[in-house]
């Protein structure tokens, strides 16, 4: 398996299409790719949204039903199951804006054989991280690296301390490669998401 994508879902029946629809639409001509829909706490049709959708044969399909009540709770659950040699996550409420993303993001980690690249993105224009950015769907990872790190139940900070606790592993001097393609539309203003929630009071840095 190449890649194992990870997507953690909470009640999107209202906010997942358009990921759907646009891992749909990737070209992925000869690559071996996992989608991992974990369903937390789903009290709506999420499950059966994503379960009856067509990928048009593009994936091997996972979808785990949990009840943790935590974005990086449920990653953890795929990481779990996940068999590829890199990991992507990504959140279902956003989507992809490139059909050649998970093509590029694989290529990529082939070619500069890279333990974690960054790539590019694109938000509502009023929204402006203030630092470096560290949330995992910035990210492309090989399973190595990632290794027994998990994410911890400390909301909505998961994604700082487990950035934290990866590039703990990697040389003080390495820096990480920044891979010039738009990849990835952040859907900050979901209304209810989880960042939106905590945004006045916290800063997303590394």
């Amino acid at each position: 398996m190449d890649m194992s994508i990870i997507i953690p879902c909470h009640n999107l029946e209202n906010y997942i299409m358009p990921l759907l629809v646009s891992l749909q639409l990737q070209v992925i001509p000869y690559y071996d790719v996992e989608l991992i829909f974990i369903c937390d706490n789903c009290t709506d049709n999420t499950q059966k949204i994503i379960e009856e959708f067509d990928f048009n044969d593009l994936y091997e399909i996972i979808v785990l039903k949990r009840n943790v009540q935590s974005c990086g709770l449920a990653r953890n659950e795929g990481l779990a199951v996940a068999r590829g040699k890199y990991v992507w996550f990504i959140d279902g409420d956003d989507w992809l804006i490139d059909i050649y993303a998970v093509v590029k993001a694989i290529e990529a980690m082939i070619l500069t054989k890279e333990p974690v690249i960054r790539f590019d993105y694109k938000c509502p224009k009023s929204f402006e991280w203030k630092g470096y950015p560290s949330m995992v769907w910035q990210y492309i990872y090989t399973r190595k690296l990632i290794g027994d790190t998990i994410f911890k139940e400390i909301q909505p900070d998961e994604d700082i301390e487990f950035q934290k606790d990866i590039f703990g592993k990697l040389p003080k001097t390495k820096r990480i490669v920044f891979m010039n393609e738009l990849l990835y539309y952040y859907n900050y203003f979901r209304e209810g998401s989880n960042m939106q929630q905590f945004r006045t009071t916290r800063k997303i840095v590394q």
